[in-house]
């Protein structure tokens, strides 16, 4: 159901300037990026998307929607999931198990779902 409870504002998406792949560094750099610290509390939108990708993170759109590559979906370099921030300004561990049609509902608004 949407709401302010249900509704991402930030979600964690970390290693960036370099792609992660399943918690390993491949050694590229994202495109759009510049290098130097990353981007942290990056507020652009030009590279922002979200596809989900393969399991193995190398290519998207994919089903795995949570640390299989952090060019392609949420990442962190927690063990189990990632964090979201809710516009009701709760924020939930979210497993990296979480079904892609449900992580998509988080963080679109208006979607009756």
């Amino acid at each position: 159901v949407d709401g302010t409870s249900n509704t991402a504002l930030l979600v964690e998406i970390a290693g960036k300037d370099k792609v992660y792949q399943n918690g390993k560094n491949t050694g590229s750099q994202l495109l759009g990026t510049t290098g130097g610290l990353g981007g942290w509390a990056d507020a652009t939108t030009s590279g922002t998307k979200f596809l989900g990708s393969t399991p193995d993170g190398t290519s998207g759109p994919g089903a795995c929607g949570v640390n299989c590559s952090n060019d392609y979906g949420l990442y962190s370099f927690h063990a189990g999931g990632a964090n979201v921030a809710f516009v009701d300004g709760s924020v939930r561990f979210t497993n990296q198990n979480i079904d892609i049609e449900t992580l998509v509902a988080f963080i679109t608004r208006n979607g009756g779902d």
